[in-house]
C-alpha cells in the first residue's frame, strides 16, 4: 500500500485527474467546473454565482457541476492517493456515497468505461 499520509493529493495530480476524465464525472458523466472557473464566475456575479462554506450559501447549480476527486476505496477504508484510486467526480457523487466502498453502494467502477472525452475543458477557459 502506498503511503496514506497526505490526505488529497497535490494540485498539480488533481488538474491531471480532471483532464485525464476529460472534466466529467467518471460516474454520472456530468460535466465538471474547475475551482477557479467558480471563483471567478462568484468574483464576477456574486449574486448569480453563488458560493460560500455552507451548503446554504451556495448556488445549487454550480453546487452540482463542482469538481471533487473520489477516492474508489474511501481514505477512511485504507484507500490511497494513486491515479488508479482517484477519478473526478462531482459534488453529488463524491459526497452521497460517503466512505462507502463501490461494492456496498452497488457501483460498478467508473474504469470500466472510457471517459467522455470531448471539448469540455471545465471552463477553465474563463480563467487563462
Amino acid at each position: 500500500m502506498k503511503d496514506r499520509t497526505q490526505r488529497m493529493p497535490s494540485y498539480k495530480v488533481e488538474l491531471s485527474i480532471y483532464e485525464r476524465d476529460g472534466w466529467h464525472c467518471r460516474f454520472c458523466q456530468s460535466p465538471i467546473t474547475s475551482k477557479e472557473a467558480r471563483k471567478k464566475m462568484h468574483l464576477l456575479l456574486p449574486m448569480a454565482a453563488r458560493w460560500g462554506k455552507a451548503n446554504s450559501e451556495k448556488h445549487r447549480g454550480l453546487s452540482i457541476l463542482e469538481s471533487t476527486l473520489d477516492h474508489l476505496l474511501p481514505h477512511s477504508r485504507g484507500g490511497d492517493n494513486s491515479l488508479e484510486n482517484l477519478v473526478a467526480a462531482c459534488g453529488p457523487c463524491q459526497f452521497g456515497r460517503g466512505n462507502f466502498t463501490l461494492e456496498e453502494v452497488g457501483l460498478n467502477n467508473p474504469f470500466s468505461r472510457p471517459p467522455i472525452n470531448d471539448n469540455w475543458d471545465g471552463l477553465r477557459r474563463l480563467v487563462k
